[in-house]
């Protein structure tokens, strides 16, 4: 689904993925690397080429950073109103946030406690923005390094259409169902 949504508008396609990243099993990495490589190929202008994808990856980043906050900062309001749990006593600092970007597992779960502790939007916005540069930037180098191998990878499983958006979607189902029932 995502792949083949990259393989046709890789700007659109990276928006969407990343924009659902915590919610799907293909990593942000993998999805970032993929557009790179894809919209990297097309021969345009590089310098103008390597905004683009920096600014759809960071865009879309930034839409789950902060869906992932905004549910956090609900729950907490609940949390607190509702259930009468006493305030948290963890505290997650803005260099905590920027390391967990690179940690796939953590990168989600980062941002959910970070508005569950009453974190700041301004702070969260910042952190966000700043590890999304660093983050974006890397795997983009990584997707034009590698651009002929996934360009071909994406061929093939392009070729495989059908396969491909099944095993994409009884992952996604799979990597959902593991968060919500744990082994």
């Amino acid at each position: 689904m995502f792949l083949r949504l990259l393989r046709k508008n890789a700007l659109i396609g990276l928006i969407c993925g990343l924009a659902i990243e915590a919610w799907i099993a293909l990593p942000g990495e993998v999805l970032i690397a993929t557009a790179a490589a894809q919209w990297l190929s097309r021969g345009a202008s590089q310098l103008w080429s390597w905004l683009e994808v920096g600014a759809a990856a960071v865009a879309g980043m930034l839409i789950n950073d902060l869906a992932l906050y905004s549910l956090s900062r609900v729950a907490r309001g609940v949390a607190l109103q509702f259930i009468h749990l006493p305030h948290p006593h963890f505290h997650l600092s803005g260099l905590d946030l920027m390391v967990a970007k690179f940690i796939p597992p953590l990168r989600s779960a980062a941002f959910v406690l970070y508005g569950f502790q009453g974190g700041r939007l301004e702070h969260l916005l910042y952190v966000s923005l700043t590890s999304s540069v660093f983050w974006v930037g890397g795997y983009a180098l990584l997707g034009k390094k590698f651009r002929g191998r996934i360009l071909r990878l994406l061929a093939r499983l392009e070729s495989r259409s059908r396969w491909t958006t099944a095993a994409e979607i009884a992952l996604t189902l799979a990597s959902l169902a593991l968060i919500a029932y744990p082994l």
